[in-house]
């Protein structure tokens, strides 16, 4: 098992026992496939992602009702409600502000949409970004690791609550 996995699995545990101190229900549902659902929604999942979604699909407080959202307030949506669009997006990350268009996916909601967390594919070919969508407009970095992400999340990290995208009279075209 290559060692991002092994850590992706450690802190899917992690998360497990996370939700279930707050009586969501993180199981995998073997009665459904990940793929095909997630394909007829238009979406490709990155691996991790995959594995993420093996273990839990999304937040539920028992089998048939999805929770509204955990204590902080964030959402984590089922395979059946993600979703990828293409949009044109101001990308502020360490290379700094990029006006590009390019498919993200949603899969967080942070209380009722007033912003969303998602990925987009990494303009260096390898991977994924995740950060935080502010608006319809714009996605602001947080990493490329699903597992770091998780992390952040369960430590309550300040910075997946800065959604402004630094200020820029022009942003470069990616």
């Amino acid at each position: 098992m290559p060692h991002s996995i092994k850590i992706l699995s450690a802190t899917l545990e992690v998360l497990a026992d996370y939700w279930r101190d707050q009586g969501i229900i993180a199981v995998a549902d073997k009665s459904w496939n990940l793929q095909a659902v997630a394909r007829a929604n238009g979406v490709t999942l990155p691996d991790d992602f995959v594995h993420l979604y093996n273990c839990s699909n999304g937040m539920r407080l028992n089998a048939e009702l999805y929770q509204d959202f955990d204590k902080d307030y964030f959402y984590f949506l089922s395979a059946e409600e993600l979703r990828t669009e293409t949009r044109d997006l101001i990308v502020d990350s360490m290379r700094g502000i990029e006006k590009r268009s390019t498919s993200v996916t949603v899969f967080v909601d942070y209380m009722h949409c007033s912003w969303e967390y998602g990925f987009i594919p990494n303009p260096t070919g390898a991977g994924y970004l995740i950060g935080i969508i502010g608006d319809i407009k714009t996605f602001k970095v947080i990493t490329s690791s699903l597992a770091t992400f998780l992390s952040l999340y369960m430590e309550d990290a300040q910075v997946l609550y800065d959604h402004q995208v630094s200020a820029t009279d022009s942003p470069g075209t990616v």
